[in-house]
């Protein structure tokens, strides 16, 4: 696939990317594991992408940025 027009940084989409899903009913048992995963991968400046459809996602989203 041929990109026509880039925006932004084009270095970044050569970084390794971790993409996550998430189920609207998330146990709380898993609540705290995920937070921890987020603060791990905000502090190792990984690449996470996400469709940000679910708000266990976009407070996932608030705690990496």
């Amino acid at each position: 696939m041929k990109i026509e027009q880039l925006f932004g940084n084009e270095e970044l989409l050569k970084l390794e990317m971790t993409a996550i899903l998430c189920n609207c009913k998330v146990p709380a048992s898993v609540v705290l594991k995920c937070y921890n995963w987020d603060i791990e991968q905000r502090e190792k400046a990984n690449c996470v992408i996400s469709g940000l459809h679910s708000a266990s996602l976009r407070k996932m989203y608030c705690i990496i940025c």
